[in-house]
């Protein structure tokens, strides 16, 4: 690993440390739990956000994450993952 690499290389690097677990505890039977959660993915460029959701489709369990549609690289079809989408007029919590 380089100096000081920037936000969302660490992001990307967190991620497929994740990943990797998940592979090594099947590899092994290990107990574990088959998601991973990221939080703001927009500092990750395309580039890396194509590998990892590569990467998400060949491991044994789930990748949540919540990204804002206009930060998605135009490639990613996001009909194809989307589980929840929120918007101004359709909130999570309703007050």
């Amino acid at each position: 690993m380089e100096g000081n690499p920037g936000t969302g290389k660490k992001k990307g690097q967190i991620a497929a440390f994740d990943f990797a677990y998940i592979q090594f505890a099947d590899h092994l039977d290990i107990n574990c739990l088959h998601f991973v959660m990221h939080d703001q993915l927009e500092n990750i460029a395309d580039n890396q956000l194509n590998t990892l959701v590569e990467v998400a489709n060949c491991i044994n369990g789930q990748y949540i994450v919540p990204i804002l549609r206009d930060k998605i690289p135009p490639n990613i079809d996001v009909s194809l993952y989307e589980v929840l989408s929120l918007s101004q007029e359709d909130k999570l919590f309703k007050i």
